[in-house]
């Protein structure tokens, strides 16, 4: 129970006010606040003093995954033996071309990357025949993705 006192009457004595007449008290918290969206400015902090509350606490950065812990890509279904099948086959069907070799096959994004050469250009003697390196790119599952003519070349010639 708290007593008031009427300052307006100077001979007035205090009178008891019972509890549930009286304004609510607020609790006071120590830590600033952020200011509210109605356009109060905070204070500026004094010069030579750290800050305090939650704006003196550094914002957690976003963590971003190195590419070199991503998840490897799948291991291709085929082995490489019917994924070069497959790449022949496709690579015929598509250019009608003729098959000479498969120079190379390598595991590519989870499928197969292939080097075929095709005859593009028969002649007398074969070894003037005008052959094509073709880069495949096969899925896991073998189907042709791409393909394009890397170089042309004839038959007996060297390069290394």
């Amino acid at each position: 129970m708290t007593d008031t006192i009427d300052t307006a009457d100077p001979t007035a004595t205090a009178t008891p006010t019972p509890p549930d007449a009286t304004l609510p008290q607020q609790s006071i918290d120590p830590t600033p606040k952020a200011p509210a969206m109605t356009g109060e400015v905070a204070p500026a902090p004094e010069p030579g003093v750290p800050p305090s509350g939650p704006e003196a606490q550094p914002l957690p950065q976003p963590q971003s995954v190195p590419e070199a812990e991503t998840a490897p890509p799948a291991k291709p279904l085929l082995t490489v033996v019917q994924a070069a099948r497959r790449a022949k086959q496709q690579l015929q069907e598509i250019t009608g071309l003729d098959v000479a070799t498969v120079s190379a096959m390598e595991e590519y994004e989870g499928g197969w990357r292939a080097y075929v050469n095709l005859v593009e250009l028969r002649r007398v003697p074969t070894t003037s025949d005008v052959l094509a390196t073709y880069e495949a790119v096969l899925d896991a599952k073998g189907e042709l993705e791409t393909y394009k003519r890397l170089r042309r070349f004839l038959r007996g010639q060297v390069n290394d």
